[in-house]
């Protein structure tokens, strides 16, 4: 031990070591969020008349009981898959990787996404990113799906 370093400062040397390395454990975690394809999810529709839906041609969202239900529309090539799931605030942002392809077919596909990992009930809007370009996503809460 350097014979200037009396034992009062090695014990406060000591906590701050402690605290240092205790503080970034208790720092607020953001959710861990994953989305994965769900080929037995029902298409998202909208109500036509009572008790008759027609399923949403386009993008749209829904709460479910433990999972937020996703469907993205587009075309079969490029496939359009999800990079990553991040919250901020009320808004969940889903980043889709569409490839780098500049092929595009044109027929119609919705794929239904499950994501999870975080508090449902704070969601309030879902935006889709791509490529740095943001699109507010349809919420189908009040509208359901075909399982009616």
């Amino acid at each position: 031990m350097n014979p200037n370093f009396n034992r009062r400062q090695f014990i406060g040397l000591a906590v701050c070591v402690a605290v240092n390395t205790a503080l970034p454990g208790c720092k607020k975690k953001e959710p861990e969020w994953t989305a994965a394809k769900d080929d037995k999810l029902k298409p998202l529709a909208f109500e036509i008349s009572e008790g008759k839906a027609t399923p949403l041609s386009g993008s749209g969202w829904k709460r479910c009981d433990d999972y937020i239900h996703l469907q993205l529309s587009g075309s079969s090539i490029p496939d359009r898959k999800i990079a990553k799931v991040k919250q901020k605030k009320g808004t969940l942002i889903v980043y889709v990787d569409n490839g780098n392809s500049e092929v595009q077919s044109m027929d119609l596909v919705l794929t239904q996404y499950k994501i999870t990992g975080g508090d449902i009930s704070q969601i309030v809007d879902l935006v889709l990113d791509e490529n740095g370009t943001r699109t507010e996503v349809f919420n189908a809460d009040s509208t359901g799906s075909l399982d009616r």
